[in-house]
């Protein structure tokens, strides 16, 4: 016997563009933060570019669904959920990387404040200057560059440990999110097999010859 409303914390439409929204917002905006500082935590070019892409291109299929669960689409909702196990293996994958690189070189962020925020280049301490090294400072920690944007102090104020454990911990609650917004795409969907006059109007014929 089909059950409309097991498993679902609130009404399953609103509570899914609500979701839907939220993890868009937090997605692009983390995006955002990975492309401008990302470079200070991870440190093989151009894997922060690839994480905050990954992270955009996760906001914004979000704000696809939103905007399929909102006109009620068909079409585009069985899109979203034929796309998104594909969505949550590169996020499983890039949980993974980016928790096991911040753990395996917190010691080189930590250099990082420890020199003024400037990004790690080297675990170099030859003081010897050379051309290659302009723009550099030297510690007992490593090489790093005075020439890039800085690490934001609120990072070694509350500890590089301690934030080592909320990014971990962010990822994994982003993931558990994913999973449940990829039953939510799946519950609308089969309601709108199960109920095909709650469609939005026009090319709801189109749609279902579309995915037949």
């Amino acid at each position: 016997m089909w059950c409309d409303n097991c498993f679902l914390l609130f009404p399953l439409r609103a509570g899914a563009i609500v979701l839907a929204v939220i993890m868009a917002l937090y997605q692009i905006g983390g995006g955002i933060f990975l492309f401008k500082f990302g470079d200070l935590f991870f440190f093989h070019d151009p894997e922060a570019s690839i994480y905050g892409g990954y992270a955009m291109a996760q906001g914004a299929s979000a704000l696809i669904t939103a905007i399929a669960f909102s006109n009620r689409s068909y079409l585009f909702t069985k899109l979203m959920f034929r796309l998104y196990p594909f969505i949550l293996v590169l996020g499983a994958v890039r949980a993974v990387l980016m928790a096991w690189e911040l753990d395996e070189w917190k010691y080189r962020i930590v250099g990082e404040c420890e020199s003024g925020g400037y990004k790690w280049i080297s675990d170099s301490t030859n003081t010897t200057w050379t051309p290659s090294l302009d723009h550099t400072i030297v510690t007992s920690t490593g090489t790093f560059s005075t020439n890039s944007t800085t690490l934001p102090t609120v990072f070694c104020k509350v500890g590089i440990p301690n934030s080592v454990v909320l990014f971990t911990t962010s990822l994994a609650i982003d993931f558990i999110l994913m999973l449940y917004f990829n039953f939510l795409i799946w519950r609308f969907m089969v309601k709108l097999q199960h109920y095909p006059f709650q469609k939005g109007t026009g090319a709801a014929v189109f749609e279902q010859g579309f995915f037949a």
